[in-house]
């Protein structure tokens, strides 16, 4: 089992025509080990919005949410799947992915920090 973070993104400068529609390319990922190297190429289409109404809003800070019980040390034991803070980790799409759902069928939109925002 392998948990990957891709993060792309691309800035603009702000100005007040929005422009809206679809950006697609190719994610290329290269593994290199001792006997073998292996490229692949991922397809990557996304959809671009102008920003939701900040009602809509919500910013997810994956670093706060699910806190470690005094005394605990992380065992990553990834055989033992009823123990969320070694298999899961602590993100929106794995502890929370239920609500993450029901934000998202509500018609929220919600962007994840990468980094703690203290």
């Amino acid at each position: 089992w392998l948990g990957v973070f891709i993060k792309v993104s691309k800035s603009t400068q702000k100005n007040d025509g929005w422009w809206q529609g679809e950006a697609e390319g190719l994610i290329e990922v290269t593994i290199k080990s001792e006997k073998k190297i292996s490229t692949i190429h991922l397809p990557l289409r996304v959809r671009i919005i102008k920003p939701p109404n900040k009602s809509k809003r919500i910013l997810w800070d994956q670093f706060h949410q699910l806190r470690y019980p005094g005394g605990y040390f992380p065992r990553d034991v990834l055989s033992n799947k009823n123990e969320p803070f070694d298999w899961h980790g602590d993100h929106l799409h794995t502890n929370f992915k239920e609500f993450f759902s029901f934000l998202i069928n509500q018609g929220y939109f919600i962007e994840t920090l990468s980094e703690p925002f203290t």
